[in-house]
């Protein structure tokens, strides 16, 4: 598995090219955990078979994000749903199945076991839309959502 430290280069980079930065890192466990005034809990999803994988709760004001990072439909980003107030969900293609990521067959799957999830799409493939679903949002780059 590939863990966080292998991302050593890059910041290693960002503080050379900045004059320096403070960077703290917080390992996830599955857990309930804080960092600095955010709540949040990873949940483990399935993406790459080489890298540990997680997608998010993140609590805000009462409220939960979900956010599914990469992955395709499994466990993991079902418990994110079912703990959460509005997913934010990659959707990186239209048909077919991934072993990577999102299909819009996949996230009409998710909108049939939660029919009433706000969802919002990123991570798009170029053919990628709202399909017609209800209560699916497919935001600009860089567009700002109250939800």
């Amino acid at each position: 598995m590939v863990r966080a430290g292998a991302i050593d280069h890059i910041v290693r980079l960002a503080r050379e090219r900045t004059g320096g930065f403070r960077l703290h890192f917080v390992e996830v466990n599955e857990a309930d955990q804080q960092a600095g005034g955010v709540r949040f809990r990873a949940v483990r999803v399935e993406h790459d078979p080489f890298l540990d994988c997680y997608g998010y709760l993140i609590e805000c004001a009462g409220r939960v994000a979900g956010y599914s990072g990469d992955t395709r439909l499994c466990d993991g980003l079902r418990a994110i749903a079912a703990g959460s107030d509005v997913l934010v969900l990659e959707c990186n293609q239209r048909h077919g199945e991934s072993p990577l990521h999102m299909s819009l067959d996949g996230v009409h799957t998710l909108r049939r076991e939660f029919p009433h999830l706000p969802l919002v799409l990123t991570h798009r493939g170029p053919d990628v839309d709202g399909d017609g679903m209800a209560n699916v949002l497919v935001p600009s780059d860089l567009e700002t959502l109250l939800l």
